[in-house]
Formats: structure tokens, sequence, C-alpha cells
């Protein structure tokens, strides 16, 4: 579903440091170079988690997501799909610390001036029921993350034999990332459909 409103657009470099192809050694100072981005992550999903107690208002009374909201949450799954990225060793650098800063992965949310349903204004029932509707999602998004772990166990290989992350890994972490942004997107109640069981 090629319209959906949110979409993660990978970079098209393959090219990386053979460095980060020896065996764990990637993995582990990347983990380590993203402890900053994580606090930042953190920081943010608490300022969503707050705004939330507001809004259920907008949404019970209005039918609408307030523009800022909507911006809070694209801004952390840009933030979110970008360090994933790098973790999982995906090139084109680190991520930038700036709010609203560029990265190689990029979030696109186009959902500003949809309405939503009111009911899921409805504090806790709303929260609840979206998560209930998303089960079937979070089990093929289980499965996609156990792929997306061995394809980081073997990585390592094509990327310190040549010094290029292999297209079809890329074009795997890219369906991955993008599956996954758009469930959060919906669990975190910006004005989307419901996601598809669409991989592209």
């Amino acid at each position: 579903m090629a319209d959906y409103p949110i979409s993660v657009a990978m970079p098209q470099e393959r090219a990386i440091n053979r460095w980060w192809g020896l065996l764990w050694f990637g993995i582990v100072v990347r983990a380590i170079l993203l402890i900053p981005e994580l606090i930042i992550l953190v920081a943010i999903g608490f300022l969503v988690v707050l705004s939330q107690i507001i809004l259920w208002i907008p949404i019970l009374l209005l039918g609408k997501v307030p523009d800022w909201y909507q911006k809070l949450v694209g801004a952390s799954l840009n933030r979110q799909a970008r360090t994933n990225a790098y973790g999982l060793l995906v090139p084109g650098g680190y991520p930038d610390l700036n709010v609203g800063g560029q990265g190689p992965v990029q979030v696109q949310v186009n959902a500003e001036g949809r309405s939503i349903n009111r009911l899921w204004g409805i504090p806790l029932i709303g929260s609840c029921a979206r998560i209930i509707a998303l089960i079937p999602h979070f089990i093929v998004l289980g499965v996609l993350y156990v792929g997306m772990y061995v394809y980081v166990l073997l990585v390592w290989i094509p990327i310190l034999i040549n010094g290029r992350y292999p297209e079809l890994a890329a074009k795997f972490m890219g369906v991955v990332l993008n599956y996954g942004t758009r469930i959060s997107g919906y669990m975190l109640f910006l004005p989307v459909p419901y996601p598809p069981f669409d991989f592209s």
C-alpha cells in the first residue's frame, strides 16, 4: 500500500567501513555510540506518554488529533527508525542528534488534516482497543524481528569481505522498519488507517 500515510525511506548507500564487519565489534560499538540517541528517545517517549493524558479531549470533542501531537509522534518515529537502522549496521552515518535533523533513514508522516473516530478518545478504552486490534500485527512483527536478528548475526560477513551492506539485507531491514513504524504510528493515535499486512 504505497499510499499509506506513514512510510520509511532507507538510504541507497551500500558502502560501509569494513571495521563494522568485525564479529560483534560493529554491533557493540554502535550500541555504545547510540546511548545519547537512546536518552533522547526516552525523553521524547516520556513526552508522548504525558501528551496522551490530554489527547483524548480533542479526539473525543473534535474528532481530530492536534498538529503538535502529530509532529511529536512523527519526530519520535523518525528518531526511532534512524536509531534502529544505525544499530542494525545500516550504512549512512550516525543519526543527527538535533530535533528535526536529517538522517539517512527518513520517516514520512502525512496525516495532517485527517480526522479520527471520536470513540478512540474514550480514555483507556481507546488505547486498549487499538492494542487489541494490533495483536495480529504484533505476531507478524515478532516473526520479522526474529528474521532481522538472524540477518544481523550474518550480515557482518559480507561487510568484512567486500565493505558493502548486502542489498537483500537492506531491503529486509527496510520492510521491517516500515512495517513496525506504521504499527507504532497507529498505536500512538496518529489519524491513519489500520495498518495493512503489506510489506512494500
